[in-house]
């Protein structure tokens, strides 16, 4: 199966950024501007607009539809040419052919490569008898690469806590029974955003919830995951390689 990705000029948008690096780890394949390779087994077009004349298998790369009834007309008009459709939102999934669309995560560009190592996710306060800040959660977290969490205990003064904010990229709150809890305020003060299941006031807040540990567990991956650009880059065209030989075993 060869594979050429059709996108923008170079350097171009970062559109030409996504081909390039789901090309670097798709075998053999090549990466053309503006024009389609007609030896190809299949053209992927990133992004749709491009797509002008019919190869072997054509394949758009759909981001998002512009509002005004001739841009829709234009979207839906290539989406239905096209021989099938990628694209990275449930949104987008919305507005194009059912039974020959698929879902897509991508990564970012290669200067975002070692710019942290980890992400870094504070826990401030001590546990209590009555177990209700259920600190235990954290051990099956810290499984997760590129995570750290760092737990005040109750030990640090006013000014280390106020430190520590300045040291995590999230707030965790892993309690089960709060009245606030206060550190949602203080994280807030200082621009840490807060993960934070449904006690005490954390859900009047704008927050990123969760409901059970499973959902956490989910969370604190997905943002981790992307630490590791060349993983996630990986990742995605490995998934992209088996729905296009999936397409050309079809067509």
């Amino acid at each position: 199966m060869q594979v050429n990705f059709v996108t923008e000029p170079s350097p171009g948008w970062v559109l030409r950024m996504m081909a390039e690096n789901w090309s670097k780890f798709i075998p053999g394949s090549t990466v053309s501007t503006l024009e389609p390779c007609p030896n190809s087994d299949i053209n992927f077009y990133v992004n749709w607009d491009i797509f002008t004349k019919k190869t072997n298998i054509d394949v758009g790369w759909f981001t998002h539809r512009e509002k005004g009834i001739n841009q829709k007309i234009k979207f839906n008009l290539k989406a239905m040419r096209m021989d099938f459709c990628i694209c990275p939102s449930q949104k987008t999934l919305e507005l194009l052919p059912q039974n020959k669309s698929i879902i897509l995560k991508h990564g970012v560009g290669v200067e975002y490569i070692h710019k942290k190592d980890n992400i870094t996710f504070g826990v401030i306060g001590r546990e209590y008898n009555s177990g209700r800040k259920n600190f235990n959660i954290i051990e099956n977290l810290k499984t997760i690469p590129n995570s750290k969490f760092i737990i005040s205990g109750g030990v640090l003064t006013k000014n280390e806590v106020v430190d520590l904010y300045k040291e995590i990229d999230y707030l965790l709150i892993t309690s089960t029974n709060e009245g606030g809890p206060v550190p949602v305020l203080e994280a807030f003060t200082m621009g840490v955003p807060v993960i934070a299941p449904n006690v005490g006031w954390c859900w009047e807040f704008p927050v990123i919830k969760y409901s059970s540990s499973k959902e956490l567990f989910k969370i604190i991956n997905t943002l981790c995951s992307f630490v590791n650009v060349e993983e996630v880059w990986a990742k995605s065209s490995n998934e992209l390689q088996k729905i296009l030989q999936n397409i050309y075993e079809t067509f």
